[in-house]
C-alpha cells in the first residue's frame, strides 16, 4: 500500500489540487502558533470541500464527509477567531491535519478519482461516479477515515477545553504582575510634562497583544487634539523600510502642522525616486523643517520592530539624534512601541535620553 501511494503521489504535477492540499498540510507540524496552524488546516478543509462540492453525483460517498468536514470548518474558524496563544493544543492540531491528509491519500489511491489525474475535475468525477465497484472501495475506505478524523477532531475541542481555562487562569495571574494601559498610559503623561527635556524618548517594549499599539494611537489621538503631534507612523510588512517611514512620517508632519507643508512638499519632491541616502531624506524631509517650529512637539512611532532589518540602527541613531538638531529649546519627544528585539533594546538601554519600561512590574520608570 505505502508504495502504491508512493507511486501514485509522486506522479501528482504540481497544480493537481491534491498536491496544493497536501502542501499547506504537511506545513501544520513546522508552523509556530496554534492560530496560523488552525488557518493551514482551515485552508486544507477548504481546499477538499471546494474538491468535493463537485462530486454532487456521488453524494452517497462525499456528501457525509463533506458535511463532516463542513462542521469541522466551522469550529476551527471560531477557534481562529479567537486568536489563542496557548501552545498546548498543537499536538492535537498536528494529530487532526495528519488525519485529513489521510483522507487526501484514500482520494488519491483510487482510479478515476477526483485528484487522479485526469484533464477535466467534473469529467473524472462522472467517470468515477458510474464505475460501482471502484466507489464502495472509496467509500468504505472515506467512512474509515472519517472515524479517524472526527476522533481527531474530538480530541482538537478537548484541548482547546484545556488549553483555555489554562490561558483564563494565567491571565487572572498576569493581573497581579502586569499593568494596565491606563497606567502605562499615565506614565507616558507624566513623562511627556516632564521639564527635563533630556529625556525624549519612551520605549515601550513587551510581547505582541499586550496593547502596545492602541495606547500608540490612544496618545497620537490625545497629542494631536492638544496641537502637539508632530507626526504618527506604524509599521507594517508593507511598510517596513527607513525610506517608507521617512515619507509617510513627513507627509503626516505636513498634514499636522500645515505651515510646514510647503518645506516638506518640497523635500519630497525632490527625492520622488526615493534614492537619496536615508539620513539626507530624514534631515531634508522632517528634521529641517521642524528646526523652524517654535514649541514642543511629540512623534509616535509604532512597532519599531517591523522595521527592515538593514535600516533600522541607522534609523536609532537618527531618532536619538534628533531632538537636539531639532531644537535646543523646545521637547522633541519620541513615543517608541516596540516587542524586545535585541537590536533595538541593546541600543536604547543604558542611553540616558531614553526611558525604557514594559507592562511588567517592577520592569522599570512606570
Amino acid at each position: 500500500m505505502e508504495r502504491r501511494k508512493s507511486r501514485r503521489i509522486s506522479t501528482l504535477s504540481e497544480s493537481n489540487p491534491a498536491t496544493k492540499t497536501l502542501k499547506t498540510l504537511q506545513q501544520v507540524p513546522d508552523t509556530d502558533g496554534v492560530s496560523a496552524q488552525l488557518g493551514l488546516i482551515c485552508d486544507g478543509i477548504k481546499q477538499i470541500i471546494e474538491t468535493l462540492k463537485v462530486a454532487q453525483q456521488n453524494d452517497k460517498v462525499w456528501g457525509p464527509l463533506k458535511g463532516t468536514l463542513e462542521e469541522h470548518l466551522g469550529t476551527f474558524d471560531d477557534l481562529a477567531k479567537q486568536q489563542p496563544v496557548s501552545t498546548s493544543a498543537s499536538a492535537s492540531l498536528q494529530t487532526y491535519s495528519k488525519k485529513l491528509q489521510e483522507v487526501v491519500y484514500a482520494l488519491i489511491l483510487e482510479d478515476d478519482n477526483p485528484w487522479s489525474g485526469h484533464s477535466s475535475l467534473r469529467e473524472r468525477i462522472g467517470t468515477f461516479a458510474k464505475k460501482v465497484v471502484g466507489r464502495e472501495k472509496v467509500a468504505k475506505r472515506v467512512a474509515e477515515c472519517s472515524t479517524g478524523i472526527t476522533e481527531a477532531y474530538e480530541g482538537v475541542k478537548r484541548s482547546f477545553s484545556t488549553s483555555t481555562a489554562e490561558q483564563a487562569t494565567a491571565v487572572e495571574g498576569d493581573r497581579h504582575h502586569h499593568r494596565s494601559q491606563d497606567e502605562i498610559i499615565s506614565a507616558i503623561e507624566r513623562w511627556a510634562s516632564s521639564p527635563d527635556i533630556t529625556s525624549n524618548i519612551f520605549c515601550l517594549s513587551d510581547r505582541p497583544g499586550t496593547g502596545k499599539s492602541a495606547i500608540a494611537k490612544e496618545m497620537a489621538h490625545r497629542w494631536k487634539e492638544q496641537g502637539v503631534l508632530a507626526g504618527y507612523f506604524s509599521f507594517t510588512p508593507e511598510n517596513s523600510s527607513g525610506g517608507d517611514f521617512c515619507t509617510h512620517l513627513a507627509k503626516d508632519i505636513a498634514s499636522n502642522i500645515v505651515d510646514l507643508k510647503p518645506k516638506i512638499e518640497a523635500a519630497l519632491a525632490d527625492d520622488t525616486s526615493g534614492a537619496q541616502p536615508l539620513q539626507q531624506r530624514w534631515n531634508k524631509a522632517i528634521v529641517e523643517p521642524l528646526q523652524s517650529l517654535d514649541k514642543d512637539t511629540f512623534f509616535v512611532i509604532d512597532a519599531l520592530d517591523a522595521c527592515s532589518a538593514t535600516d533600522i540602527k541607522e534609523l536609532l541613531q537618527l531618532i536619538l539624534s534628533a531632538g537636539p538638531e531639532i531644537s535646543s529649546e523646545h521637547s522633541v519627544r519620541f513615543l517608541i512601541t516596540t516587542q524586545p528585539v535585541d537590536d533595538i533594546v541593546s541600543v536604547l538601554r543604558g542611553n540616558f535620553s531614553v526611558t525604557l519600561t514594559s507592562f511588567a512590574v517592577g520592569s522599570g520608570t512606570v
